[in-house]
């Protein structure tokens, strides 16, 4: 409820019957429990940021590209940096119409208000949005 409503924990508090102190232990001992962790590295393995982006392109190709509604023929073009280094990891092929999917996921994720307007500190909004996104997974599967 805290996530999709994004209320305080003094609002939380009389909905629950509980202490805004104790809806305050939930809320931080909640989201590592819903998140998905990812499996355990070695010690001696290197923790590295890759940022992934894309962006349209206007092709004249048709076979390429797709109707959009920022050009007549765009494809969508996808390419993996590495954060430190800003060296290229990867480049996608170009796809038609792939970025729309991402954006509706995004945007169906941002029904939880959480994601709107996030106050938790720290690695709170990373836990934030990997529960939302095991949520709306799971609400995919059903």
């Amino acid at each position: 409820m805290y996530y999709r409503t994004n209320l305080t924990m003094r609002q939380l508090a009389p909905l629950f019957g509980c202490s805004p102190a104790t809806v305050c232990r939930v809320i931080q001992r909640l989201p590592p429990l819903l998140a998905i962790e990812p499996t355990t590295r070695p010690a001696d393995a290197v923790e590295r940021l890759w940022i992934v982006d894309g962006t349209l392109i206007p092709v004249r190709d048709r076979e390429v590209g797709a109707s959009s509604g920022n050009y007549r023929f765009s494809a969508n073009v996808h390419v993996t940096i590495d954060a430190d280094t800003k060296l290229v990891i990867a480049a996608a092929r170009p796809v038609p119409g792939v970025r729309a999917r991402v954006e509706h996921a995004f945007a169906r994720m941002k029904h939880y208000k959480i994601l709107r307007d996030c106050r938790q500190r720290g690695s709170g909004l990373h836990h934030a949005v990997q529960a939302i996104a095991h949520m709306h997974n799971l609400a995919l599967a059903a």
